[in-house]
């Protein structure tokens, strides 16, 4: 016995000093490990001059350097990809007909959750100042975020956890959606960031998502005078206020206007081919025809 312990004693340490000679993971990985050593130390150094490869890439906008502190790379990328676009869901509208979530299914903004935080300019009916160019840095910067619910249960709506200082009120516009058209301000959720869009300079992102959807054209048709005034009257939110004001005076007055002369529709018609041949025949003619006809 004393023997057989012995000799298991000697494989064991001679089984360890092999396994310390070769290393972690024996002495296949080892050798590998000083070759590819070996290879790195006498890889010649690369050129100074830039890969042709390389510079194909740069010139076709391949691959560039993001960081570059080069105006003219900023203004080739495209302002409208970057602009964050965003939507607060609280299940009032149907899933299947909701504008906002049509967009979502899309990616063209994203749904958050109630306890998130958006830093960009949030649409709210509750906002006390109106969107205008003012706000198209933070649009540009921070996105752009709107709260779907039903006009009919805003007293359901977290408002307060959706505050961040910057909520905005957009200014009177004519709904084109098929569930509201023709009512001032009761907009959907596509047509309230078109219009914020719009209004902050971004008419390139508006147009496109109201594309997406078959009305869209209509919107831009009802209110296209409106927004270009908006947009380019609208510095701050008291000129959006004002355009706003000056515009609901114009229609009140047109209206008026209207009420007090009121359109003769017989004058829209064209004239009939009887009252043609009663202007222009004669007195006893037109007794002769009667008599004929009578005689019928």
């Amino acid at each position: 016995r004393v023997g057989r312990w012995a000799g298991e004693k000697e494989r064991a340490a001679k089984y360890k000093m092999t396994r310390k000679s070769r290393g972690r993971g024996g002495r296949g990985v080892a050798n590998r490990k000083q070759s590819f050593h070996d290879a790195v130390e006498n890889f010649p150094d690369a050129p100074d001059e830039k890969r042709p490869d390389a510079e194909a890439s740069d010139e076709d906008g391949g691959s560039q350097d993001l960081g570059e502190d080069d105006e003219n790379d900023g203004a080739d990328v495209s302002e409208d990809a970057e602009i964050k676009l965003a939507m607060w869901d609280f299940g009032h509208c149907d899933i299947k007909k909701c504008s906002g979530r049509k967009l979502c299914r899309l990616r063209k903004i994203s749904l958050l959750r109630t306890s998130q935080r958006f830093h960009g300019v949030v649409l709210s009916p509750l906002a006390t100042r109106a969107i205008s160019r003012d706000d198209a840095q933070l649009v540009g910067e921070k996105g752009l975020c709107v709260v779907d619910c039903s006009w009919n249960r805003l007293d359901e709506v977290p408002f307060r956890r959706l505050h961040n200082g910057h909520e905005r009120l957009l200014p009177f516009l004519v709904a084109a959606n098929p569930a509201h058209y023709g009512r001032p301000c009761e907009l959907s959720c596509v047509e309230a960031l078109s219009a914020a869009l719009y209004i902050t300079g971004h008419a390139d992102k508006a147009m496109e998502l109201l594309r997406v959807f078959k009305w869209g054209h209509a919107f831009v048709s009802l209110n296209q005078s409106l927004l270009d005034r908006y947009a380019t009257e609208g510095s701050t939110s008291a000129d959006v206020l004002r355009v706003q004001e000056d515009y609901i005076r114009e229609a009140k007055a047109a209206a008026q206007s209207k009420r007090s002369n009121p359109t003769d529709y017989n004058d829209l018609y064209p004239p009939s081919s009887s009252e043609d041949e009663l202007e222009g025949s004669d007195p006893g003619e037109g007794d002769s025809d009667a008599g004929e006809g009578g005689e019928g």
